[in-house]
């Protein structure tokens, strides 16, 4: 383990992607339960009605009510995975339950934090999506509040704003650009149907993790300096995620 942490943008970007294939079995397993049905119901709903607006508002509450779930038993999995203390896939949703609606609150004062910033210009509503990163950390792993977790996220990730943006803009680029390739290539050979929409949808959603996992690792590298330089006492674990 090293003394200092290394804050650079490629090397947590380097740490993301060596978690993400190094973990991708494990990641796939926690994910896929939600995802699989989730996809299916809305290609079903899409395949018997033309109405978009009859599709869409179904399809939203349907994905706010699993979000917090797949996405609070994915956080669990990182950190279990950090502490090398590993557990069964409905071991991670059992414990996402307990946080589902302190989580499901969390995200729309996120989302009204980020679109508020959004209605001013565009770059606001980055970072405020920068600094609010941690916000679902502290909320699962330090059991803190949904105001509080957002102001501690708030707080806590000023010092990194520019860094997590950059990683994300980094990683959603990185996921855009190549199935965006891949979707006219596709069509152009007349092989864009359902399965393919399916499996596409699936394997994006999977390959976003990244996301999770990058702003993970920042807020781990960040305990750890917190710890190193006699702030709060957390567990060091940070160096867990490129083992």
């Amino acid at each position: 383990m090293t003394k200092h942490a290394d804050f650079s943008l490629s090397t947590l970007l380097k740490d993301t992607w060596y978690f993400f294939t190094t973990h991708f079995i494990g990641l796939c397993a926690v994910l896929l339960p939600l995802l699989i049905p989730l996809n299916l119901i809305s290609m079903a709903a899409g395949f018997y009605s033309n109405d978009e607006a009859q599709i869409l508002w179904p399809a939203l509450l349907l994905e706010l009510f699993a979000f917090p779930l797949y996405q609070g038993a994915l956080i669990f999995f990182l950190a279990a995975v950090i502490k090398d203390e590993h557990q069964n896939v409905g071991q991670y949703y059992k414990q996402s339950m307990k946080f589902w609606l302190p989580l499901l609150v969390l995200y729309l004062l996120m989302g009204l934090a980020i679109m508020g910033g959004c209605m001013l210009l565009i770059l606001p509503g980055l970072i405020v999506a920068a600094r609010v990163a941690f916000a679902e950390f502290y909320c699962l792993l330090h059991e803190e509040a949904p105001l509080d977790a957002f102001k501690s996220s708030w707080e806590q990730s000023r010092e990194y704003q520019w860094k997590i943006l950059g990683g994300l803009l980094v990683i959603a680029l990185a996921i855009i650009i190549p199935f965006a390739v891949l979707e006219r290539l596709v069509a152009a050979v007349g092989l864009n149907g359902t399965v393919y929409t399916f499996i596409s949808n699936l394997l994006a959603s999977i390959i976003s993790a990244c996301t999770t996992i990058f702003c993970f690792r920042v807020f781990t590298l960040h305990l750890d300096a917190q710890s190193s330089s006699g702030g709060e006492e957390v567990p060091a674990q940070g160096d867990a995620l490129n083992e």
